[in-house]
């Protein structure tokens, strides 16, 4: 059999491009790069079952860097591996059996475990007649794992046995994770304890530090945090608009305070959705696309601020008017992209993330506190009425722009009474929009006084 077709620069030169393809050293060592760009070194072989039929069988012999290519390392390792099989061993079996040892010794290390795992999650299953009975992560998916672990987890346990990682230290972990990425430390916690099952199950380790943790209790009510007054509002929009956040971001924390929308609403807007062609510009939101599913759709009037906004972003984008009428995402992500290339949007996460990191408003305000602040404002404001202070605004018309149940009353009341209100919810929500911008500008007026003075 020929061996030793590829050299060092060949190797190197493959991993480098990336491009998805097997290519053969000879003596059954094969060079595999993956569809995400990455390079493992695979050893091929085949056997008869008891039926005289012959089966491929493969076995990873690790990641091939760019740097050196390993070739010299694996091509060793293949030679023993060879060795094995002319003394009637099975090579998988054993790599079980060495595993197993060092398990025992508590050898087996994290970075080892965690990169097998990953390689296992990853691969695609079929049946005799070539169906997919399991289908293994797709590239991102993999990527994204991958990079979570280099990130998070690799710096504290990357060569420490998995037996040695104790329960308190994993707890540790996750709590300094969620911190800065509740969803990362959720998703890691998953697979790190699957990985711990596999070995669990193979007698490779004596039990799953990870404990599952009880899913909290759910409440009639989530208070989330928000600003109940105009200063700290105005104070937060000017550090959004000097904060060094994505364009998309700044947008949609913009437009999220000036229409108090739920987060889940105001990532998946589209441009579709919007009519500046009356009097009244407006938004549409699907009611499908809504917390309560009972009711027509939920118009949004938006206030001349807003508009005046939205058609400077158009401006800004250059976007075609057949654009307009597309189903586009207001706020594309630089990342995300569905399978016909279209970017999809931009995660609450996201924007959660950039409240408590970027503009340091941790347990002081959320995404979805501007909707608290715009009912705690609204219900707060007051107008003078033959010498006595009066409510600005009914309490059902701004309930009404939070698409609340409670301005139609229950259930059924909802689906009898449509009334929309629309022309006294475009008063509250340009009392709203006028306010916000008052804020806003209201740390420049007064600095503008000091240097008068």
């Amino acid at each position: 059999m020929p061996r030793n077709r590829l050299n060092a620069a060949q190797v190197r030169a493959k991993i480098r491009a990336g491009i998805p393809g097997r290519w053969g050293d000879g003596n059954g060592l094969t060079l595999s790069v993956d569809k995400a760009g990455n390079a493992y070194w695979l050893y091929r072989w085949s056997s008869s079952d008891d039926q005289g039929k012959r089966h491929e069988h493969w076995l990873s012999l690790g990641k091939a860097t760019a740097e050196t290519g390993n070739l010299t390392d694996v091509r060793s390792e293949t030679e023993k591996l060879y060795a094995l099989r002319r003394q009637g061993i099975d090579p998988r079996q054993h790599r079980a059996q060495i595993k197993a040892a060092a398990a025992q010794r508590g050898r087996l290390t994290f970075s080892v475990a965690i990169d097998e795992h990953i390689h296992r999650s990853s691969r695609q299953r079929t049946d005799k007649q070539g169906r997919v009975v399991v289908r293994g992560w797709t590239p991102r998916y993999r990527k994204t794992v991958e990079n979570a672990v280099a990130r998070h987890l690799s710096p504290d346990f990357e060569n420490r046995p998995i037996a040695d990682i104790s329960p308190p230290e994993w707890s540790r972990c996750w709590d300094r994770i969620e911190e800065d990425a509740p969803e990362v430390a959720l998703r890691l916690r998953q697979q790190v304890s699957r990985m711990y099952d596999f070995h669990l199950e193979r007698g490779e380790c004596e039990a799953n530090p990870i404990v599952r943790r009880p899913k909290p209790p759910a409440e009639s009510v989530v208070h989330h945090a928000a600003y109940g007054n105009l200063q700290d509002i105005g104070q937060l929009l000017r550090d959004i608009g000097i904060s060094k956040l994505g364009e998309p971001t700044k947008r949609a924390l913009w437009l999220g305070a000036h229409l108090a929308l739920r987060p889940s609403n105001l990532v998946n807007l589209r441009w579709s959705q919007f009519d500046f062609s009356g009097d009244r510009p407006t938004l549409t939101i699907a009611r499908s696309e809504l917390k309560t599913k009972i009711g027509s759709d939920f118009v949004v009037p938006l206030s001349k601020p807003v508009a005046a906004m939205l058609h400077s972003w158009i401006e800004a984008d250059n976007m075609p008017p057949n654009e307009l009428v597309a189903e586009r995402y207001l706020f594309p992500s630089e990342r995300r992209a569905d399978s016909g290339g279209r970017r999809l949007p931009i995660t609450i996460e996201t924007l959660e993330k950039a409240m408590r990191v970027t503009l340091k408003r941790r347990n002081l305000m959320t995404v979805h506190g501007w909707r608290a602040s715009f009912s705690t404002l609204a219900h707060e404001a007051v107008r003078t009425e033959s010498g006595e202070q009066v409510p600005r605004f009914d309490s059902n018309i701004i309930e009404a722009c939070l698409d609340h149940i409670t301005a139609r009353g229950n259930a059924v009341g909802r689906r009898y009474n449509r009334a929309s209100h629309l022309a006294a919810r475009a008063t509250v929500m340009a009392w709203w929009s006028d306010s916000l911008l008052v804020a806003e500008r209201g740390a420049e007026v007064l600095q503008l006084r000091r240097d008068e003075q």
